[in-house]
């Protein structure tokens, strides 16, 4: 048996509980953006639905340039964003994707997107809708997949790259790196990890110990 110490364990178990009641959720969303830097604005956003399917996908004009480090992430170069709406254009769906009561949005770091929509929106002259309510995807997984440091009593902060670990994923999906891959892993990282509500510390053991 595959014993996990008791504060790793419950916190395990609690994760578990939220993203299979989260991933459940028929009013779920999935988002990512691409952007053109770490401290940029959008270039792409993606948001998939509760049973996987692409909501949105589209390419979002900027006339800021595209730094190196994120195209090599991305992909995206400028010449693609000719044409492309721009960020006043695709706010309105977001918000209506993103925005309101009764939604289960979850973007693997909520508060990076937001910056960056929020830059963007500055810097068009347009007023950002609400995000008080998504749900940090990479704090919600840590404790299934992260490494918990007794010396520190902490969690080691948690990549998307690391989320996915070994699973495997279907081969039609958009690349990692883009809005839409990055998108629909995380998806699929939220159904890998969606299983029965678990009440004791022996069905978090068996979990494990089945390499889910």
């Amino acid at each position: 048996m595959f014993n996990l110490e008791p504060v790793p364990n419950e916190e395990r178990r609690k994760a578990l509980e939220r993203v299979s009641l989260i991933h459940r959720s028929p009013a779920l969303r999935v988002a990512a953006l691409a952007t053109t830097d770490i401290k940029g604005v959008p270039v792409a956003a993606a948001v998939i639905g509760p049973q996987g399917e692409v909501l949105l996908d589209t390419l979002i004009y900027t006339a800021e340039q595209i730094q190196p480090g994120a195209q090599s992430v991305h992909g995206i170069r400028q010449a693609q964003l000719e044409g492309a709406p721009t960020l006043a254009g695709v706010l309105p769906q977001l918000e209506t994707l993103l925005s309101g009561d009764g939604l289960d949005v979850v973007w693997f770091t909520p508060d990076f997107m937001t910056r960056a929509l929020v830059r963007g929106c500055e810097r068009e002259g347009l007023e950002m809708f609400s995000t008080a309510d998504w749900i940090d995807g990479q704090a919600l997984l840590t404790p299934v997949c992260g490494t918990y440091s007794w010396s520190t009593g902490k969690w080691g902060k948690l990549t998307l790259i690391q989320a996915i670990g070994d699973q495997a994923m279907p081969g039609d999906l958009a690349p990692l790196g883009s809005a839409l891959g990055n998108a629909q892993r995380l998806w699929h990282v939220l159904r890998h990890h969606s299983v029965p509500a678990i009440s004791t510390g022996s069905d978090v053991d068996e979990y494990f110990e089945r390499g889910v």
